[in-house]
């Protein structure tokens, strides 16, 4: 799926998924192995994701202003981790920064809604263009 181009807003934001799934024992150690602050690792972590099926991405953790651990699962599987840069995307008017990773698929973060909250990061961690 692509996102709008720059500049042109959906007139109904597209719904993120919202998938959960639950960090097994030996990937929760793992996570917080690769994080400096423990108490930030997510045990449950829910799809960031615009789509309907594939594959999931949830956030477990930050590592560093400029990459996180995803959480990554398919609807029957056992999720596994990755370290992903951080989305260096921009809204037009350069006051939201994407809470995604980069090379996403589907919209952006400032482009979506969610009946939850959105992942914990900010437009702090985005770098300048």
């Amino acid at each position: 799926m692509s996102t709008a181009p720059a500049g042109i807003h959906h007139a109904h934001p597209p719904i993120v998924c919202r998938s959960t799934t639950l960090l097994p024992l030996s990937t929760l150690a793992a996570a917080v192995r690769m994080t400096a602050d423990s108490s930030a690792v997510d045990k449950a972590v829910q799809c960031c994701l615009h789509h309907k099926t594939g594959t999931h991405y949830g956030l477990v953790a930050e590592i560093d202003p400029t990459h996180a651990v995803w959480a990554v699962w398919r609807r029957d599987g056992n999720p596994h981790l990755r370290v992903l840069a951080d989305c260096p995307e921009t809204s037009p008017d350069r006051m939201d920064g994407c809470a995604l990773y980069v090379r996403h698929r589907g919209a952006h973060t400032w482009q979506t809604s969610s009946t939850s909250h959105s992942p914990p990061r900010s437009a702090m961690t985005v770098p300048p263009r």
